[in-house]
């Protein structure tokens, strides 16, 4: 089930600096995506470019510090964001299907995918709903729910991938002290 945005701070401001964060991801080349580390969890290609994620665990965090200086605005457009999990570039390409699952963190989070370079083949199912993906756009429905994505489409399917603590997302965005 997907989520109203309308009340969440963090998505709204997203939305807004959509073509910063698109302007930062073309400059990705594919070689700079990392495989996704649960390789059981999809049949196809679905490849990652992390930017941020709070689990010090994770087997693709050592990229990080390289990668935010790749990607310095969109990194400062995620600062103000509260209970902030989880950011970064998702990529599948044609052909792959990512499992339904539920995601193993310990806290709840309200995840949100950012269409950038998407296409009606592509789709993501939350729940009982079905969605495509819009440039410019975001989508979003909490880590507990039943979720799985599917690209039909002929070219890769890139979402700007945000998760924030579910008691944090309707936060309103914090203020830098001048």
């Amino acid at each position: 089930m997907f989520e109203s945005i309308a009340s969440h701070p963090f998505i709204q401001h997203i939305e807004a600096h959509f073509q910063a964060i698109l302007k930062e991801c073309s400059a990705l080349s594919a070689e700079d995506f990392l495989d996704w580390p649960v390789r059981d969890a999809y049949a196809g290609s679905w490849r990652i470019y992390p930017l941020y994620c709070s689990d010090p665990g994770w087997s693709v965090g050592a990229s990080i510090p390289g990668n935010r200086r790749r990607c310095p605005e969109v990194c400062r457009l995620l600062e103000p964001i509260e209970g902030l999990a989880l950011a970064g570039f998702s990529r599948i390409e044609p052909g792959t299907h990512i499992y339904p699952h539920v995601d193993s963190t310990e806290s709840l989070t309200l995840r949100s995918h950012l269409g950038l370079f998407v296409h009606h083949g592509a789709e993501i199912r939350a729940g009982d709903q079905r969605r495509t993906w819009e440039p410019g756009k975001c989508l979003a429905f909490l880590s507990s729910t039943v979720h799985e994505a599917v690209n039909r489409g002929p070219t890769s399917r890139t979402v700007f991938l945000v998760d924030v603590l579910a008691e944090c997302a309707h936060l309103p965005l914090r203020t830098r002290a001048v």
